[in-house]
């Protein structure tokens, strides 16, 4: 027996596009304003008002957002418009992120479900990648620091006969290890000094490639 049935319609909101002007509530960080000053995502982050950077160690540990007081699961952080919150825990490692591979970060701040779905209770973080074509732009950079630490970056996008192409590359990496004096120890009046007075962190060394 065969049964026809009417037609279903299902409708949906379509999600608008970010406006051009900044308020209150959203905020639009071009990243070339910050070349050769900052040196990852989450450092241009913190600097926006109502959002917080939580950190899990030095530099290239893992590091989460908050955005007015939620946790990095209510804050969908998206790459060109895709989602990369993790299904198991909901949140972002942005020390995972290259900012030398980015155009502009669109932060929205306050829910966005309707754009996002209900998990952006505290906002949406955009991270818009580098475009091709138009005129020819190229900038490399390479700094060294503490602990062995490194980190050096090329971009180069442009057109070619009639071909546009966007090629990047962002590298860091840094031992970590450091040496720190123990604390003394006061027990009932009694101070018991350490021995060694040294100890050196260990497992705290990190690599990241990205293209």
């Amino acid at each position: 027996v065969t049964r026809q049935v009417p037609p279903v319609v299902v409708r949906a909101v379509e999600p608008a596009d970010l406006p051009e002007d900044p308020s209150s509530f959203t905020t639009v960080i071009e990243v070339d304003a910050y070349r050769g000053e900052v040196t990852s995502v989450e450092e241009v982050l913190e600097r926006t008002p109502g959002v917080q950077i939580r950190r899990f160690g030095g530099e290239g540990q893992p590091a989460e957002i908050s955005i007015r007081g939620s946790t990095a699961s209510q804050v969908d952080v998206q790459l060109d418009g895709v989602t990369l919150n993790s299904a198991q825990s909901g949140a972002v490692d942005l020390s995972t992120i290259p900012l030398s591979l980015l155009e502009r970060i669109e932060v929205s701040r306050g829910g966005g479900s309707v754009q996002a779905g209900s998990d952006a209770i505290g906002g949406v973080v955009n991270l818009v990648t580098r475009r091709p074509g138009g005129e020819r732009r190229s900038n490399a950079s390479l700094s060294g620091g503490s602990w062995n630490t490194w980190r050096g970056n090329a971009a180069t996008s442009g057109t070619a006969r009639g071909l546009e192409y966007a090629l990047a590359y962002d590298g860091f990496g840094t031992d970590g290890d450091f040496e720190f004096r123990r604390p003394a120890l006061d027990i009932g009046g009694v101070v018991i000094e350490p021995d060694p007075e040294t100890a050196t962190r260990i497992n705290n060394e990190a690599e990241t490639h990205a293209g």
